[in-house]
């Protein structure tokens, strides 16, 4: 994995980072410019055994925008990408940045009644896909300030 791109300084300073700022370990390296995002994205994809994609180059149907409500997309920070094979049996094909993440892939599941075969994708571009879908998020509204 990236870990063989780095030095055993670079992983004691993106420790220290992560500690420090409360990132994760992979959100460190990439910050701190150790190794470039995609690279970390496709060696994590080969870890996991998932596909890495990228978000942007796709057109999404809106059937498959249409599977999970947009609450649960923007909670969970993943976009569904298509329905492959039959569309009332799937899977869902979902990009998200861990595909690790049981409970999401629990939530998507439940939520569109599909299997759901998870991918890689960038956090950045699955931000950039429900935004360009949904819209920027609605913005709770400003609380009136008190006068003391």
């Amino acid at each position: 994995m990236a870990i063989g791109r780095i030095d055993a300084f670079q992983v004691r300073s993106a420790k220290g980072y992560q500690q420090r700022w409360g990132r994760s370990f992979e959100q460190a390296i990439v910050e701190l410019g150790f190794v470039t995002e995609r690279a970390l994205l496709l060696d994590l994809a080969q870890y996991l055994g998932v596909p890495c994609i990228r978000v942007e180059a796709r057109t999404i149907p809106k059937e498959a925008l249409r599977t999970l409500p947009e609450k649960l997309i923007r909670a969970r920070r993943v976009i569904p990408l298509a329905i492959t094979g039959d569309e009332r049996q799937g899977p869902l094909v979902v990009a998200m940045r861990d595909p690790r993440d049981l409970a999401a892939l629990d939530d998507v599941r439940f939520a569109a009644g599909l299997p759901v075969q998870p991918v890689l994708a960038s956090e950045k571009e699955i931000d950039q896909a429900i935004e360009a879908h949904f819209g920027k998020p609605a913005s709770a509204p400003e609380q009136p300030r008190s006068v003391a």
